[in-house]
Order: structure tokens, then sequence, then C-alpha cells
């Protein structure tokens, strides 16, 4: 491998005398990546915060699932036992909202 084909050509070589606008183009390029990993990392951390966030809301929302599935189990299970008492004149009679 040659010194030519591992490394681009550097500005003295090219023949130019254009060592100052090739540090500041390097410069430029340099600012500009380390701005655009920065951008990338907080969009990153953004992207996790908002992930656990997600997360938490999720885990809630299954815990007040099973909340309501059990107690619309327990409410099925009275049903016919209320029917029962109210057939027997135990409770009063249903009353319609109207």
């Amino acid at each position: 491998m040659t010194a030519s084909s591992s490394s681009p050509p550097t500005p003295s070589i090219q023949g130019g005398g254009d060592d100052q606008r090739y540090r500041d183009k390097r410069s430029r390029n340099n600012a500009a990546v380390k701005k655009c990993r920065e951008i990338k990392r907080k969009h990153e951390r953004e992207t996790i915060e908002d992930l656990a966030k997600e997360k938490k809301k999720f885990k809630e929302l299954t815990e007040q699932r099973y909340l309501l599935e059990t107690e619309v189990k327990i409410i099925q299970e009275l049903i016919p036992f209320c029917r029962n008492k109210r057939q027997e004149g135990l409770l009063p009679p249903a009353t319609t909202n109207n």
C-alpha cells in the first residue's frame, strides 16, 4: 500500500500554496462534524427519554387494564346473585332513569 492510496494528498503535494485555505476548510468541516454529532447525541438522549416515558405509561395502562378486567369479572359474578335476590324480593326492583 502506498502513501498516496492510504491518505488524501496534502495541499503542498497538489502544487498549491493553499495551506491556509486547506486548514480553514478542515476547521469548518471539523466544526460541522462536531455539531452534527452533538445533534445526533441529543436526539438519541431524547429518544431514550421518550421510550422510558412510553414504557412507564404502558406499564400503568397495563395495570389499569388488569384492575378493570378484575372489576368486570367481579360484577359479572354478582349479576346472577343480584337477580336471584331481586326475584326473592330481597332487593328492590331495578329502576330506569327516564
